[in-house]
């Protein structure tokens, strides 16, 4: 059997992800084939360079009309029909017409569909663009025989909107965590006790809300806190922070460092105290949560509602927030000992080992698929 799964863009983030789904589906003479798109809306992305196991690109054109993003790809049905799958499963970007389009194709030829999703709408999709994205939406979710969850938000969203459950899979999304843990077996910090550090680590792009976070870092720091701010990570705003930085006179406290190498980054992980995601999410959340630290982020897309807990391991911003929300919620992370978050730290790694871990993704997007094989739809 073929199965092709359809991704945005090839990422190294998932090559553990696909080389660990492909070696566990090969045993079950299932083979993957991952078609993806060249780009996606200039987000900076690391790709993955070396596949260990059979990808497809296609070029990628991108429009903006309306408001709206509009992704398609170049011989997408010219290279289904030379595949040959028997099963497709989409990670789902309502943005991209071509993913609406194969679903369609899958319709008319009989191929079993499953689509993969955290569910999410982009808080600047409003009113009517909102209304007939989400008909458009719910036309072709309900034509899929099985849905492949982010998260359990996601879950509850489908069950509450009459879906079986016996076709609906919750494959927590995330990384490589168990690598992450067995090279950093223990929790090390090395910082003073009265300083506090804080770690983002991610795109430098609008979204993640930077800018806000590094005056409330500032006005932190002049109410005589005494903190340490990295930002580590490449995109279009790299040089408007780094501004900044320097308008707000706070070099000394504040360092926009840009991309940092696979190999250092576990120095910056385990020197901080706290991972601040004022903005949009992903999965740098997971990865600082393998390492030990609590985490002050936004709900995003819904899935880090499974990880973080408010108080316990971490502190939740709203959904789209200010200045004064981002200021309230590190004030109330800074009311914590460093011992004590320390031990919010230690939680965040019990949590990912057990709830998102890259094995558990893969087993059970694995029965999803086993799932739409047996019943032959």
């Amino acid at each position: 059997m073929k199965l092709v799964i359809l991704h945005p863009t090839l990422p190294a983030y998932r090559k553990d992800f696909f080389e660990k789904l492909n070696d566990q589906l090969m045993q079950k003479d299932i083979e993957l084939i991952v078609i993806h798109g060249t780009s996606f809306f200039k987000k900076s992305i690391k790709p993955d360079e070396d596949p260990h196991y059979k990808t497809y690109p296609l070029i990628t054109k991108e429009y903006n009309p309306f408001g709206y993003r509009i992704v398609l790809w170049s011989g997408i049905f010219r290279k289904i029909k030379s595949i040959r799958p028997e099963m497709i499963i989409i990670l789902f970007c309502p943005g991209n017409i071509t993913f609406w389009l194969v679903q369609l194709y899958c319709y008319f030829k009989g191929i079993k569909l499953g689509l993969w999703s955290n569910g999410s709408v982009r808080h600047e999709i409003t009113g009517l663009k909102r209304k007939i994205r989400s008909i458009f939406l719910n036309y072709f979710t309900r034509r899929a025989k099985f849905h492949i969850c982010y998260g359990t938000r996601y879950e509850k969203e489908l069950l509450a909107a009459g879906y079986d459950r016996s076709r609906i899979f919750v494959a927590q999304n995330t990384i490589n965590i168990e690598k992450i843990i067995a090279q950093n077996s223990e929790v090390k910090k090395v910082t003073s006790e009265d300083q506090y550090n804080f770690l983002f680590v991610g795109a430098l792009i609008e979204g993640k809300n930077l800018d806000l976070a590094i005056r409330v870092i500032t006005r932190l720091i002049s109410e005589g806190y005494k903190i340490k701010f990295r930002i580590i990570g490449a995109g279009a705003m790299i040089e408007e922070l780094r501004s900044l930085v320097r308008d707000e006179k706070m070099e000394d406290h504040i360092s926009v460092l840009g991309y940092i190498s696979d190999e250092e980054i576990p120095a910056f992980f385990n020197e901080a105290d706290i991972f601040f995601l004022p903005g949009t999410g992903g999965l740098a959340v997971n990865e600082a949560m393998a390492y030990g630290l609590a985490v002050i982020t936004t709900i995003a897309d819904g899935t880090v509602l499974d990880l973080v807990y408010e108080g316990e391991n971490g502190y939740y911003l709203k959904d789209i927030p200010d200045f004064d929300n981002i200021f309230e919620v590190c004030k109330k992370a800074l009311q914590n000992s460093k011992s004590h978050l320390m031990e919010m730290g230690n939680t965040s790694r019990k949590i990912i080992m057990e709830r998102a871990s890259l094995s558990n993704m893969v087993n059970n997007f694995e029965k999803a698929v086993l799932y739409g094989m047996e019943n032959r739809v």
